[in-house]
């Protein structure tokens, strides 16, 4: 340090300056691109994710308007089952095996209760009957239990590693 009329004057080695920060630059720059990477990679599961969910309420509502049907008008036609597979048909690659087979035993509760339906003039009209009613109480409180057993698939927060 010299001084010079009563000030401190510092002398600076520029050279060392600018190798110390030039050689800081690289890691400083790696550092900043794994961010930005890593930032994309948040980006991109959070987008897959988002479309999974929404392919997965298609399933949901496809399912909650099966029920709906089944319980409103008391019986379910061939349209409606042939549009239930149509819009379910993606659940084994969606939804774990429960949600498979849920979504299997409310299609067999629905040609149940469109084969009692569609039976006329039957020998024994008092167990038709009951069997109809029997075969309407499949689809009781279901719409309750599809959202319980949907809402596990449905949650869009980030799993435990």
């Amino acid at each position: 340090m010299d001084i010079m009329n009563g000030y401190a004057i510092c002398s600076v080695d520029w050279d060392k300056v600018v190798r110390i920060l030039s050689a800081l630059l690289t890691p400083a720059i790696g550092f900043l691109t794994a961010f930005i990477a890593w930032q994309q990679y948040r980006t991109n599961s959070n987008q897959f994710r988002l479309v999974l969910l929404a392919r997965r309420v298609t399933v949901l509502n496809a399912t909650r308007e099966f029920i709906a049907k089944a319980i409103g008008q008391g019986n379910v036609h061939t349209a409606d089952l042939h549009k239930f597979l149509q819009e379910t048909r993606e659940s084994d690659f969606l939804f774990g095996s429960d949600i498979t087979q849920y979504l299997k035993q409310l299609y067999d509760n629905g040609v149940n209760l469109h084969t009692r339906r569609a039976t006329q003039n039957p020998p024994n009209a008092a167990a038709h009957a009951t069997a109809i009613a029997q075969a309407q109480s499949g689809f009781s409180g279901q719409d309750a239990e599809a959202i319980k057993k949907f809402g596990k698939y449905m949650a869009f927060k980030r799993r435990a590693a």
